[in-house]
């Protein structure tokens, strides 16, 4: 990372963290937009911000091109960053639970995990984050063409809902 680069993001971790105003930071993250455009950072720290301000779905429009970039830090793994990209899913569901995030193999909720029993527990913090209340009617494996899927169908309020999970990762891993 360059020298220029650098000091504007630490003036964005002052503004995020230090002042709490995600507003200014947007403002700087903008002009570093323009120089930089798809700095690792920048996307972050713009997730950030607009979570912080509750828009999540500006938030999601973040985690996704920054998980697209596929590129990791020391302090944010590609595991960290597919747990903020399902975070911002469950928050845009929260606010928009019509919208198609999850409910389909073509729009899976892609779980990183290391093994087995923790690929599950992450399955299952994503449906508690979008429902606090919810029965779970049942779970089944799928195997297709495009990967391995978890299928956890729940109910709410006596609706059946079910979600997707892509599980390559850990599929299997104990």
């Amino acid at each position: 990372m360059n020298k220029e680069l650098d000091d504007f993001l630490r003036k964005v971790e002052f503004l995020l963290y230090d002042e709490k105003d995600p507003k200014a930071a947007i403002e700087v993250l903008d002009e570093i937009l323009l120089i930089y455009s798809n700095s690792f950072y920048t996307l972050y720290y713009l997730m950030v911000a607009y979570y912080q301000l509750d828009k999540f779905q500006e938030a999601l429009d973040y985690a996704e091109n920054l998980v697209s970039l596929n590129e990791e830090t020391e302090s944010v793994t590609i595991e960290k960053q597919y747990n903020y990209l399902n975070l911002m899913k469950a928050k845009v569901l929260q606010e928009n639970p019509n919208l198609d995030i999850g409910k389909s193999y073509q729009s899976p909720i892609v779980i990183i995990a290391d093994n087995t029993s923790e690929g599950i527990k992450k399955e299952y913090q994503f449906i508690q984050l979008v429902h606090s209340q919810y029965k779970r009617v049942k779970q089944s494996l799928q195997n297709t063409e495009s990967g391995v899927y978890d299928v956890i169908t729940i109910e709410i309020n006596g609706i059946q809902q079910d979600y997707y999970f892509e599980i390559s990762s850990f599929f299997g891993n104990w």
